[in-house]
């Protein structure tokens, strides 16, 4: 990451106890600053709630806005609305506690925290598993070579009938009561 990151660095130790409100953009740069990431471009606005207390900062998020993604079936870049609400906790501790991912454990005499990374990961998962262009957005032209690949089913019967081995047929034949 580059010194870019340096504006998602929240220094709570001056800060007093209670929430405190942070906003963020989130553009392409921002995606760019990490290594091997699948997002080619975004823009997202950002609201930070962090509530501060003695031991931990309670962080609140809500992002919303596009990715930049290759779609899965014709290849094309196309814009991913992404909208997402979560939380997690920030613990001052010299202990490591139990791996969790929505704990991030910070020594005790921290007194500053960088979000970009929790914000990165926030958007990541909320990809969709699948990512296509909404309907009639693929490209006519890719989908048409896609189609001279397709296997065309038979009917069933058919199918049946070539695929399976004469023993079983006669086996479907019984009758169970």
């Amino acid at each position: 990451m580059t010194d870019r990151m340096d504006e998602y660095v929240i220094r709570f130790s001056g800060l007093s106890i209670g929430t405190h409100q942070f906003k963020y953009v989130l553009d392409t740069s921002f995606f760019e600053a990490f290594e091997n990431s699948e997002i080619r471009s975004g823009d997202f606005e950002v609201e930070v709630s962090m509530e501060k207390s003695e031991r931990f900062l309670t962080f609140q998020l809500v992002l919303s806005g596009w990715l930049g993604l290759e779609c899965d079936r014709c290849l094309q870049d196309f814009r991913q609305e992404i909208s997402v609400e979560d939380n997690f906790l920030v613990k001052l501790t010299d202990k490591q506690e139990v791996d969790d991912e929505r704990l991030v454990c910070l020594p005790e005499d921290a007194f500053e925290f960088n979000i970009s990374r929790q914000l990165y990961e926030h958007i990541y998962l909320a990809i969709p598993n699948r990512r296509i262009h909404p309907d009639g957005g693929c490209n006519p032209e890719m989908l048409a070579h896609l189609a001279d690949y397709l296997l065309v089913e038979e009917d069933e019967e058919s199918k049946d009938s070539e695929d399976t081995d004469p023993r079983w047929n006669a086996l479907k034949n019984l009758k169970l009561n």
